[in-house]
């Protein structure tokens, strides 16, 4: 059991017009915690992207929406990126529809400092895949 804090993404939902707090989506148990868990997000329809970018590879989790509130989500997908960008930093996620946009900064000492821009796109398994990138 491991009891070790772990980051947390607050889910709201606009109920009588205030926003309340319906739920709470924990980071997946790791060996080694992770200080920036929630440190990018992006959400659309019954899906939503969060990146946990203290791992090395880099990390997104993909969780679906068990109902309008978010209760009940589950993990589809741990989505590790590409490992051989030597990635520096993550800028802010994007998703819609089918598609999650995720820009990186890169330095790769052959080639220098780079942004590159990764687009994935979800399957009709509800697998999300890099379906091409840009610099």
């Amino acid at each position: 059991f491991d009891r070790k804090p772990r980051g947390t993404v607050h889910v709201y939902n606009k109920q009588n017009g205030k926003w309340v707090v319906v739920n709470k989506l924990y980071e997946p148990p790791q060996k080694s915690d992770d200080r920036n868990y929630g440190s990018g997000i992006a959400g659309h329809g019954q899906y939503v992207a969060i990146g946990a970018f203290g791992y090395q590879p880099r990390k997104i989790y993909i969780s679906k929406a068990g109902s309008s509130d978010f209760s009940n989500p589950t993990l589809l997908q741990n989505l590790v990126l590409p490992t051989d960008r030597f990635i520096q930093e993550i800028g802010n996620l994007a998703m819609e529809n089918e598609w999650l946009v995720v820009p990186v900064s890169t330095n790769d000492q052959r080639v220098g400092p780079r942004n590159v821009i990764f687009f994935y796109k979800r399957d009709a398994k509800e697998n999300w895949n890099l379906d091409h990138e840009m610099e």
